[in-house]
């Protein structure tokens, strides 16, 4: 029975024994729907929750799928009352190789943040940072390339990763894109 266990904990880890998996994901999804959803079509709808495009895929579907393409064995989206425990067309597909899990951000909108989030999953009852495990956070409300994920999935270290996007500038606008 360990052999297939061996084999598999083997096919995550280089030549060098480096852990090449992203183990944990914590995903900031506790938005309001406040601003973005005015229309009425998707009123009161957060960002995470909205359709990328005509397949009903969501900014967190793709999140999970591509999470679990690169080895996440778990994810944590961290709600709000509006988001928290909503059923994801993802979680069907990734969960024969990946849990998620939602932890709760019962903040007011208007008192809360990526900080009481990201603070919210550390405390949670999960032991997400464990000391061994490989752990991303990221904006639920943010679609990277999926190259970039790789990316981080690969790094020869050890350690969790931070993906900064250096082209940050402050705007009036809901959703950025870089080309």
């Amino acid at each position: 029975a360990d052999r297939p266990r061996r084999r598999l904990e083997a096919a995550h880890h280089g030549e060098d024994g480096v852990n090449r998996n992203i183990d944990k994901a914590i995903i900031l999804a506790a938005g309001m729907g406040k601003r973005i959803s005015k229309a009425p079509a998707v009123a009161n709808t957060p960002k995470p929750l909205l359709p990328l495009d005509g397949t009903g895929l969501t900014f967190l579907d793709w999140h999970l799928r591509s999470l679990a393409a690169h080895g996440a064995r778990e994810i944590y989206l961290v709600g709000s009352p509006v988001t928290f425990g909503t059923k994801l067309a993802a979680t069907e597909k990734i969960a024969a190789t990946c849990k998620v899990s939602w932890v709760m951000n019962d903040f007011p909108g208007d008192q809360t943040g990526s900080g009481h989030s990201t603070h919210f999953a550390l405390t949670s009852e999960h032991a997400i940072l464990d000391g061994r495990s490989r752990v991303v956070l990221m904006d639920a409300d943010v679609v990277y390339d999926p190259s970039l994920i790789a990316d981080l999935a690969g790094a020869p270290s050890p350690r969790s990763k931070t993906l900064v996007c250096s082209k940050f500038r402050e705007t009036d606008e809901e959703v950025m894109v870089f080309g």
